[in-house]
């Protein structure tokens, strides 16, 4: 949320005040992350400004200040607005006409501040690619603030399902995989906390030899012990399992805490049992209550443990697949539920009546969701941005939601705007997301806005892949690159391009007839595409691949030879795809594929693309 107001100075302010004398001050025992935050904010301004900023540790007569708010530099009176606010919490407030603080009550606050503070000068950062990054043409930078802001949900953030694959032939150092975090972090999303997953296989592999020793210790299922497997579940009554459970997470969240005493994962530990069913169900256990009841209650035992051992920290899991039901049994105070209303559940309840249940039952809980995993959706563009954002983020703030971690995907193509728009509701759902989605298409599209916009939010609304929908597409692209006169607005343009030629060879892939020649070649072809378009963003290639070719063709082992990543020189032969090359695919998919008929609706969209200044 934000408290204030922030506006532009005029010309009231002398020349040589508008760059708040090139100076950037932080305290000499600032921390690393400060210091690095600093020289970020000294670069980015150098290249709106083409002026040099100097880091110092000396307090100047003019410059930016970055500043813990505890720090003795920072005015008293600054301060007070941001206390108790959590350690996300960030103010910007002006003094006089040469000095700008920007505070924050953690080093990662500083660095949001940072970026709001960019985000007013009118820097943007739309998607992970460096084509969507707008850096303004800068005369001056000094604003007049007064601004505190802090989040609303501790917890904004996802992940693609699948992630990278570590270091790959085609991106050894890992550099997709960074891109995407520095965008995150410059579009607010984080989180002053985070939680980890399922931790039931993880507590087997470290005390295999206990529970072998111990069947007892194991789930009974129909009258008899399970075996010891990965996911085995535990027997939830059994003291001795109890035991040596809570002495197993005790261990563990004492070693994330030593890691990163004030990072996100020292928050909790989690309890989430290994996925899947199995629970047991011995006569003691079944006397707890319900699969819930039973996995609750040694989240419990566990939770009271860390409130003697650790005050303050929490026991996290999942309301999820069988324990998705509120429990009968009272929660522990440092019980985090992080609840999975949208799927996986079989509560009898809709997604949204499962988070007002659980509402009634906890006062701080979050929720988990899937938002267009490639998994179910092949990086489609299915995802309605123009209604699930606001409404879901929304109806989850109305109830009580304090956290949001999403499964997802790594494609701008599929849910960049979608997470562009979200990275904003997520901090403050008051946030005017119409306002939001005309200034993306008007800042990244200009002159080709209407064309660029109409194909947008024709996907958004009703995405179906096939020959009309491809038609109607390179009609779009093809007209918006013959409207765009700037170069950088062509970059974002062939990007979509790119994204477009993935969708049509997707859609020839699965067109094509299972085992035949024609389906061996479409598959060959789309993996080739997608991977020359991989520093784009524009697909979460990774993934894709390993659905292509170990789900979907599992039965073509030629394919699975070819496309080995140990495999040199069929990665040595992947050349990034040229705008030329992109070019002819959108003048071949034009020439070839046709809508059924024009959309005519389209020309209304013409006076919609307003600029934003």
């Amino acid at each position: 949320m934000s408290v204030g107001l922030v506006l532009f100075v005029g010309n009231t302010f002398a020349q040589q005040n508008a760059f708040y004398g090139g100076c950037i001050f932080v305290e000499e025992k600032a921390s690393q992350k400060i210091k690095e935050t600093a020289n970020e904010l000294s670069s980015w301004l150098k290249k709106g400004t083409r002026k040099e900023f100097s880091v110092v540790s000396t307090v100047p007569q003019a410059g930016i200040f970055l500043l813990k708010t505890d720090s003795s530099i920072l005015p008293e009176l600054f301060a007070g607005p941001v206390k108790n606010k959590g350690k996300e919490a960030f103010i910007i407030r002006s003094q006089g006409s040469n000095k700008l603080f920007i505070a924050g009550n953690s080093d990662t606050a500083i660095q949001y501040g940072i970026y709001k503070y960019l985000e007013i000068l009118g820097y943007r950062w739309f998607f992970p690619n460096e084509n969507w990054t707008i850096v303004p043409d800068l005369k001056k930078i000094t604003i007049n603030a007064n601004l505190v802001e802090f989040p609303v949900f501790k917890i904004r953030n996802f992940f693609g399902t699948g992630g990278f694959g570590g270091k790959l032939p085609v991106d050894p150092e890992m550099k997709l995989s960074k891109k995407w975090e520095e965008w995150k972090k410059r579009n607010f999303l984080g989180g002053e906390i985070a939680i980890s997953g399922h931790a039931g296989e993880s507590f087997n592999a470290a005390n295999k030899a206990v529970l072998l020793e111990h069947p007892e210790y194991l789930a009974e299922i129909n009258g008899k012990r399970q075996p010891f497997a990965p996911g085995t579940k535990p027997c939830y009554s059994n003291p001795g399992l109890i035991e040596l459970y809570t002495k197993d997470r005790l261990k563990k969240l004492k070693s994330q805490i030593d890691s990163d005493p004030e990072g996100p994962y020292s928050f909790a530990v989690s309890v989430e049992p290994s996925d899947g069913g199995g629970h047991c169900e011995c006569t003691e256990c079944l006397k707890i209550g319900s699969v819930s009841d039973r996995v609750f209650s040694l989240a419990n035992h566990v939770a009271k443990e860390v409130a003697k051992q650790f005050p303050g920290k929490y026991v996290s899991l999942l309301a999820y697949n069988e324990h998705a039901g509120v429990p009968k049994i009272d929660l522990e105070p440092n019980v985090f539920v992080v609840v999975v209303p949208y799927g996986f559940q079989r509560t009898g309840y809709s997604g949204d009546e499962l988070i007002q249940q659980w509402a009634k039952k906890t006062k701080f809980f979050g929720v988990y969701d899937y938002w267009s995993i490639p998994d179910w959706t092949n990086d489609m563009p299915d995802l309605n941005y123009l209604v699930v954002p606001e409404e879901k983020i929304r109806y989850w703030y109305k109830n009580g939601v304090a956290a949001y971690l999403s499964e997802s995907t790594n494609s701008s193509g599929a849910v960049g705007i979608t997470w562009y728009l979200s990275s904003r509701l997520l901090w403050n759902p008051d946030v005017n997301e119409k306002q939001l989605l005309e200034e993306f298409y008007t800042k990244a599209f200009g002159e080709a806005c209407a064309p660029m916009k109409r194909m947008l939010e024709r996907w958004a609304n009703s995405f179906m892949l096939s020959d009309h929908e491809l038609g109607l597409s390179f009609r779009d692209i093809l007209e918006a690159d013959e409207l765009a006169k700037d170069p950088a607005v062509k970059a974002r343009i062939d990007d979509y391009k790119k994204y477009l030629q993935y969708l049509r060879l997707y859609y020839e892939y699965k067109s094509a007839k299972p085992g035949t020649e024609e389906r061996k070649k479409a598959v060959r072809g789309l993996l080739n595409f997608m991977w020359k378009i991989y520093d784009s963003t524009m697909v979460h290639v990774y993934r894709m691949h390993q659905l292509l070719v170990n789900r979907y063709e599992s039965a073509d082992t030629d394919l699975r030879q070819e496309w080995d990543f140990k495999n040199n020189d069929r990665w040595e032969s992947i050349k990034p795809v040229s705008s030329e090359e992109l070019n002819q695919m959108m003048k071949d998919g034009s020439e070839k594929i046709n809508p059924m008929s024009l959309n005519t609706g389209h020309l209304i969209q013409e006076t919609l693309c307003l600029s934003v200044s």
